[in-house]
């Protein structure tokens, strides 16, 4: 169980903000405006239940998940329910982060149902990258070159960034392949031609190692950090880099059609292909969606 709830002094954290009448702030905010901003920017169109994830930081550096799963990490949003919804979202985050040595996420998909399971998910108007090594930033820096994100976090630790980018349009989750009978998991697919593009491949074993990008985060299902919340184990807030709100929304074709698909052994690896044959739904291109 969590201690018990002690008072804590928010920091304030520095960002860059270009508001949608095309104005700039560049300053500090409290960090719980960039919990706001960051809760807002993802979920305002939100039709669904999203999940907050609340976790305890271990002596040994490791987050205890202990309530994944629970009715009360779910927040269904739509209908009459949009009512302060924020202020909601926020005032939960905000009394998890009183609980000693509580960490707190969000996910950037909707959910059918309040399900941490990878099925629940229904659609994201996100894509996502999170870039977890240093040196792949100079690399993360030339793709945004091309194609602007709409919000870029850093995390708690310092290194890296989490990348987020606006479609028009909502993307399912997934999709049933009336000739094979399986699934195309497209938000999956769409992010991890963005991790392919930035991460760097070491191709010397027979499973293929994404390295930079982490390959495990472009689930559909996965948490990330919520800007304004502390990592206890670094002893630093995530905080909001950049945000976007003048930046239009990307087509899903204008920002991944033309990205290459991961090396074919390691979708193999990722999703379960088995005795060495390719997953004809696993690596079905994402322009058979778009095009």
């Amino acid at each position: 169980m969590p201690q018990r709830p002690r008072s804590r002094s928010e920091p304030m954290l520095p960002c860059r903000i270009r508001l949608s009448d095309g104005r700039m702030f560049e300053g500090a905010l409290p960090a719980a405006r960039h919990r706001r901003v960051h809760l807002g920017m993802l979920h305002a169109g939100s039709v669904g239940f999203v999940e907050m994830g609340r976790g305890i930081r271990t002596d040994d550096g490791e987050i205890r998940w202990d309530d994944r799963g629970h009715v009360e990490s779910f927040l269904h949003l739509g209908g009459n329910d949009r009512i302060n919804w924020l202020d909601v979202l926020d005032g939960r985050m905000r009394s998890y982060l009183s609980w000693t040595r509580c960490e707190v996420m969000v996910a950037p998909s909707v959910r059918s149902r309040p399900s941490e399971m990878s099925d629940a998910v229904a659609y994201t108007n996100w894509l996502w990258v999170d870039v977890d090594r240093a040196a792949a930033v100079p690399r993360l820096r030339r793709f945004l070159e091309d194609h602007p994100a709409h919000l870029r976090i850093e995390p708690g630790d310092g290194i890296g960034e989490h990348v987020y980018w606006r479609l028009a349009r909502p993307l399912p989750a997934a999709e049933l392949n009336p000739r094979s009978g399986g699934v195309h998991e497209w938000i999956d697919r769409a992010n991890l031609r963005l991790a392919a593009a930035i991460g760097e491949w070491e191709d010397d074993t027979a499973a293929a190692r994404l390295l930079g990008a982490d390959v495990e985060r472009a689930d559909r299902s996965q948490l990330m950090e919520l800007a304004g919340a502390p990592n206890h184990e670094h002893q630093r807030w995530a905080r909001i880099v950049e945000a976007d709100f003048a930046l239009p929304p990307y087509s899903l074709k204008d920002l991944v059609g033309d990205l290459p698909d991961m090396h074919d052994l390691f979708v193999q690896h990722r999703l379960g292909a088995v005795d060495g044959d390719p997953d004809p739904d696993a690596s079905a291109p994402v322009t058979q969606l778009v095009s």
